[in-house]
């Protein structure tokens, strides 16, 4: 189980994805892995990372919502 959390308020509803095409944006090729909570924080099975290893973890914004 991988965990994080996104802050800037924190962010609700963000999608977190693992970038596969190293484009730095979320597209067809990635692989979303969870969304944000009411609290920023995300939860991801490590299956989904399972040969993905060396791919970065990124947050796509446009959608959510930022908390005071």
């Amino acid at each position: 189980l991988i965990t994080g959390r996104v802050v800037n308020g924190p962010v609700r509803n963000a999608r977190v994805y693992l970038d596969i095409n190293d484009n730095g944006q979320l597209d067809d090729g990635d692989l979303e892995v969870g969304t944000t909570n009411a609290s920023g924080r995300f939860e991801a099975r490590s299956l989904a990372f399972k040969g993905h290893e060396d791919k970065a973890l990124l947050v796509h914004l446009a959608g959510a919502t930022f908390q005071p």
